[in-house]
């Protein structure tokens, strides 16, 4: 699992980790909505990438975008929270390999 600060990953990044087997991208990124999350981030970047043949995923599995947004400065519902901590666990026990982040590590 990977945990890092976050701005716009170029796509060679991307590429690389789509390569080294991550196939669940979590943003913590507070000040998108979903749509613009899924619209103006890299879910765009890395949906064209695979596309166009120029990324595959390491194993034939599909890539999967999770968005749970902290504003920056502030924490989490602890209920929601313990959920989304509850959905990751879930996923990394099912072979899941993540790529986490937010942006500028403000949060």
């Amino acid at each position: 699992m990977a945990l890092l600060a976050f701005n716009r990953l170029p796509s060679g990044v991307i590429c690389r980790l789509l390569d080294a087997g991550v196939d669940t991208f979590v943003s913590l990124i507070g000040e998108y909505t979903e749509g613009e999350y899924r619209t103006q981030q890299y879910p765009a970047v890395v949906s064209n990438l695979l596309s166009t043949g120029s990324a595959t995923v390491a194993e034939a599995r599909p890539v999967c975008f999770v968005h749970f947004p902290v504003r920056d400065f502030e924490t989490p519902d602890a209920l929601a929270l313990s959920r989304f901590v509850d959905e990751l666990k879930r996923r990394v026990l099912g072979g899941a390999t993540m790529f986490i982040h937010c942006r500028g590590g403000h949060g």
